[in-house]
Protein backbone atom coordinates (compact mmCIF):
# COMPACT_ATOMS: atom_id res chain seq x y z
CA UNK A 1 0.00 0.00 0.00
CA UNK A 2 2.37 2.22 0.84
CA UNK A 3 4.42 1.65 -2.03
CA UNK A 4 1.61 2.82 -4.25
CA UNK A 5 1.09 5.67 -2.36
CA UNK A 6 5.17 6.96 -2.74
CA UNK A 7 4.76 5.93 -6.23
CA UNK A 8 1.16 7.65 -6.78
CA UNK A 9 2.53 11.09 -5.44
CA UNK A 10 5.03 12.86 -7.74
CA UNK A 11 2.81 11.57 -11.07
CA UNK A 12 -0.29 13.33 -8.98
CA UNK A 13 -2.17 10.48 -8.54
CA UNK A 14 -2.55 10.67 -4.61
CA UNK A 15 -1.78 13.85 -3.21
CA UNK A 16 1.09 14.36 -0.60
CA UNK A 17 -1.51 14.97 2.24
CA UNK A 18 -3.14 11.91 1.72
CA UNK A 19 -0.11 9.70 1.43
CA UNK A 20 1.08 10.67 4.45
CA UNK A 21 -1.89 10.47 6.42
CA UNK A 22 -2.70 6.99 4.79
CA UNK A 23 0.88 5.71 5.63
CA UNK A 24 0.58 7.32 9.24
CA UNK A 25 -3.13 6.01 9.86
CA UNK A 26 -1.68 2.08 8.82
CA UNK A 27 1.22 2.38 10.93
CA UNK A 28 -1.10 3.66 14.04
CA UNK A 29 -3.71 0.30 13.29
CA UNK A 30 -0.34 -1.77 13.80
CA UNK A 31 1.28 -0.13 17.05
CA UNK A 32 -2.79 -0.20 18.22
CA UNK A 33 -3.00 -3.85 17.38
CA UNK A 34 0.53 -4.97 18.45
CA UNK A 35 -0.17 -3.11 21.87
CA UNK A 36 -3.73 -5.16 21.74
CA UNK A 37 -2.08 -8.25 21.36
CA UNK A 38 0.90 -7.64 23.91
CA UNK A 39 -2.03 -7.07 26.65
CA UNK A 40 -3.19 -10.55 26.75
CA UNK A 41 0.20 -11.42 28.29
CA UNK A 42 -0.33 -12.42 31.85
CA UNK A 43 1.91 -10.60 34.58
CA UNK A 44 4.23 -12.57 36.57
CA UNK A 45 3.02 -13.44 39.98
CA UNK A 46 5.59 -11.87 42.56
CA UNK A 47 7.15 -14.37 44.80
CA UNK A 48 6.98 -14.13 48.84
CA UNK A 49 10.09 -12.47 49.25
CA UNK A 50 8.94 -9.08 46.91
CA UNK A 51 5.50 -9.44 48.60
CA UNK A 52 7.18 -9.01 51.70
CA UNK A 53 7.45 -4.81 53.35
CA UNK A 54 10.60 -3.51 53.69
CA UNK A 55 11.16 -2.36 57.02
CA UNK A 56 13.66 1.06 57.77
Amino acid sequence: MKAILAVGAPIGLVTVIHAVVIGDMRMSFGVTGNAMRLADVEPETPTPAEDAPTER
